[in-house]
Order: structure tokens, then C-alpha cells, then sequence
């Protein structure tokens, strides 16, 4: 870089940094930021409008200096402070709430303990238990490998017609 360059790359720095200075005297002067800024200019705006944030100091109210001396005096003297924190509102089923919570768990036990046991239902014929698909198929040769479709919508056909006889047998219930 040649020395002209830096010379004008500073002078484009000092008007930046000027614009910038004039825009943040006019925001602690309290008036409003521009509506459109460069996104950089904008973020260096903000920033700038923290620090004199964090910078000023914070009124306190005389009321609020008193009572903030009184509780620090106290709480050096080893006294408790004279203002009382305001009572919590008591909700009595809250005490009882884990002991409701245990006579139900315990009534649901004794429920599930004192039934009857459930009946076995009646055992199913064996063509109704398994279906193998064996003696639908057959031994499958290397000629109709490819037709497992074929194959697929005989086994689903059975087992379809399999549970429309065990659906509509005597007494079946869906």
C-alpha cells in the first residue's frame, strides 16, 4: 500500500468516526436514532447506547435509600430487620395432598390384588393358532424366484380368510 491510500483510508475513518460521534450525542441528547443505518453502524450505535446505560448512575428514591441503610445497619448490628416479609397465603389441602395421593395408589393395590382372576379363554384349534405357509407355497424353485408377489398375496389371502373364520366362528366376539 502506498502512502496515499493510508492517508485516505484515514481520512474515510475520521468521517465515519465522526458521523458515528454525532450520532451518539444526539441519542444521549435523548432524540431517536435514525430509521435506516448501516447494519455495522447500527450494532456500533447500540453498543454505544449500552455503555452510557451501564455508565450513568441510577436514582434511588429517598424512601428506598432509608430502608436500604436501615436493612445494612441491621444486618451489621446482627438485629433482623424490622420490616417483615409479607405471610404466604397456607393451603391446607396442600398437606394433605401427598396423603390422598397414597390412599388412592394403596386402594388401586388392593383392587388389583382382591379380583377375581381373568378366565383363560377357550384354547383355539390348531389351524386356527398357526397357519404356516408350507403347504400354501411349496418349495420355491429357481425359476419363480422372482415372483414374490405372487407368493406375498397367497400367504395375505390365507391369513385374511384365517381370521374371517376366526372372526365369525360361534360366539366370537371382534
Amino acid at each position: 500500500m502506498s502512502g496515499d491510500d493510508d492517508e485516505r483510508s484515514d481520512r474515510e475513518e475520521r468521517a465515519r468516526a465522526a458521523a458515528l460521534a454525532g450520532l451518539v450525542d444526539d441519542l444521549v441528547a435523548g432524540a431517536a436514532p435514525p430509521a435506516a443505518l448501516p447494519a455495522d453502524e447500527r450494532a456500533l450505535l447500540e453498543t454505544a447506547t449500552m455503555i452510557h446505560a451501564a455508565a450513568r448512575p441510577v436514582p434511588v428514591g429517598a424512601e428506598r435509600a432509608a430502608r436500604l441503610l436501615a436493612e445494612a445497619e441491621s444486618a451489621a448490628a446482627g438485629v433482623a430487620p424490622t420490616a417483615v416479609p409479607p405471610a404466604r397465603r397456607r393451603r391446607p389441602w396442600l398437606r394433605a395432598a401427598p396423603w390422598a395421593l397414597a390412599a388412592l395408589a394403596a386402594a388401586a393395590a388392593a383392587l388389583l390384588a382382591l379380583r377375581p382372576p381373568a378366565r383363560a379363554p377357550a384354547p383355539l384349534p390348531a389351524e386356527l393358532r398357526s397357519r404356516p405357509a408350507d403347504r400354501l407355497v411349496g418349495e420355491i424353485e429357481q425359476r419363480s424366484a422372482g415372483a414374490a408377489t405372487v407368493r406375498s398375496d397367497v400367504i395375505y389371502a390365507d391369513r385374511v380368510a384365517g381370521w374371517r373364520q376366526l372372526l365369525l366362528r360361534k360366539g366370537a366376539r371382534p
